[in-house]
């Protein structure tokens, strides 16, 4: 048997008389009389330091050219668009289905061209724009590229790049220090763009 502690005996009677105490107090006005001092102190500092911000509405715009096949687009666009089409007969694209090719001018009058290539691994497959350009900086940086054109098989709509190509287009005109014509084909019709940033108003940069 556990002896009593004294002191319990000798105190609860004291804590009885505190707890009944506490228990009749008027709670609920002593609180309405205590809110407004938090409630105060943190309208105040809302009021006052809240900063003021102000939006600036803008609006992005840029030029482009849409035309009609063959008879809207100029000799040298017909034939970079033609060139664009042979190309998409190199694509590798077992997967998809969607032959893409690209041909770029240069400043010397020389056509490339370059094909999309697909991979079972899909990341690893690469756009038709993304292989003329790299291999064209790898080898041949020196002679600039003055216009692209881009086709594709099926040729319903007209191609246009995907954002990582967009990308690498306005890398290609930042390296070269001069902008390029940009020509989406399909089979009825065309867009012409006069630089890569036309296609990217926010891009990437380090």
């Amino acid at each position: 048997h556990t002896p009593r502690n004294p002191l319990r005996r000798t105190y609860r009677p004291m804590y009885r008389r505190a707890r009944k105490t506490c228990i009749s107090l008027p709670a609920v006005p002593i609180a309405k009389r205590l809110l407004p001092l938090f409630i105060l102190p943190l309208t105040v500092g809302m009021t006052e330091h809240a900063p003021t911000r102000k939006a600036m509405e803008k609006q992005y715009t840029f030029p482009y050219r849409q035309y009609t096949l063959p008879d809207g687009a100029t000799p040298e666009e017909r034939l970079l668009i033609e060139e664009a089409r042979k190309a998409a007969q190199g694509a590798y694209a077992p997967f998809s289905g969607y032959r893409v090719g690209a041909a770029a001018r240069l400043a010397s009058g020389r056509i490339i061209t370059a094909a999309n290539q697909e991979s079972e691994v899909f990341p690893a497959g690469l756009c038709a724009e993304r292989v003329l350009l790299f291999s064209h900086l790898a080898t041949d940086p020196e002679d600039r590229i003055t216009a692209l054109a881009i086709a594709s098989v099926p040729d319903d709509t007209e191609c246009c790049p995907c954002g990582g190509c967009r990308q690498v287009m306005l890398d290609t005109m930042r390296r070269q220090g001069t902008p390029f014509r940009i020509i989406m084909s399909s089979g009825q019709s065309a867009t012409v763009v006069d630089s890569p940033a036309c296609l990217m108003p926010f891009p990437f940069g380090l």
